[in-house]
């Protein structure tokens, strides 16, 4: 049977995890975790891929056994075309060829490159979903998708709210530069969301933060539920009413009660979304 084996690039840390085997891609939402295994992300280009091909020889023997017949998606942050990904300005990658440098040390292995999120918000929402959804994801940057009626859109293909420019204290700044878990670190004074207790006043300050590039985005995309996923998604209680309340008092009032909830699986939303769009992109290849 095919196996798929998922890389999540992020531009701290590469998580790759292997799935259960599953048939299809309603059945990936519900997956559970076979096995995973974790990298610092290299900001060389060169050493990325021999880490991530040395990772995936010690922790995922049984899988590379296999090079002509199991599957690769690897996800990035940045703007990806034509599996290549075409630029990523934290790591400083543009026009790498991932798919077929990682391919080359893997034994000529079929790898799909994909936009983090673009498939971190399929695997954010389950495959009953309805409706519209915005995928949000603050981590080292500010990462975001767009769900219709079950399917990434096929418009915003790559979803680069991060760089919206924010107004702060009579300055332009990018929305990420507030909002995405480096903002929070700086805002905290080095301390860490599990550091900080719920109620301190802290959280209204990020609360607003994320508010400010929320209430610009509603009313273009007129989502029907916001989840949010991403390192700052594990703190989601702690500032959840207030973020609420603020995007239902600043927001334009026929969209400012959208539905603002947190991911089921924050540590794999990503992954699970790769096996997902992985299990598609093989079912419309083998008809074809």
């Amino acid at each position: 049977m095919r196996q798929f084996l998922t890389i999540d690039t992020g531009g701290t840390k590469t998580r790759i995890v292997q799935f259960e085997d599953v048939s299809d891609s309603d059945e990936a939402y519900y997956a559970p975790v076979l096995h995973e295994a974790e990298i610092p992300t290299p900001h060389d280009g060169d050493e990325y891929i021999a880490q991530v091909a040395d990772c995936i020889k010690q922790n995922f023997p049984d899988f590379i056994k296999s090079p002509e017949e199991n599957v690769v998606i690897l996800v990035t942050r940045g703007i990806v075309k034509n599996n290549i990904l075409v630029s990523d300005t934290l790591l400083g990658w543009y026009d790498f060829d991932i798919a077929k440098e990682l391919s080359a040390r893997l034994g000529g292995m079929k790898i799909f490159v994909q936009n983090d999120g673009r498939l971190g918000a399929y695997g954010a929402f389950p495959p009953s979903f309805r409706g519209r959804g915005l995928y949000l994801a603050p981590g080292t940057g500010m990462g975001g998708g767009l769900m219709i009626n079950g399917d990434p859109s096929h418009d915003i293909v790559s979803f680069e709210a991060a760089h919206m420019m924010i107004e702060r204290n009579g300055e332009l700044i990018e929305w990420e530069r507030i909002a995405s878990a480096k903002a929070w670190i700086e805002l905290s004074g080095g301390r860490r969301g599990e550091d900080v207790p719920a109620g301190d006043p802290l959280w209204r300050q990020y609360a607003e933060n994320l508010a400010a590039g929320i209430v610009i985005l509603l009313p273009l995309f007129n989502p029907d539920t916001i989840v949010f996923c991403g390192k700052m998604a594990e703190f989601f209680d702690k500032y959840a009413d207030d973020l609420r309340q603020i995007v239902a008092e600043e927001a334009w009032p026929p969209v400012a009660q959208v539905e603002i909830a947190v991911v089921v699986d924050p540590r794999h939303t990503i992954n699970r979304g790769a096996l997902m769009f992985g299990l598609k992109q093989m079912e419309e290849d083998d008809k074809n």
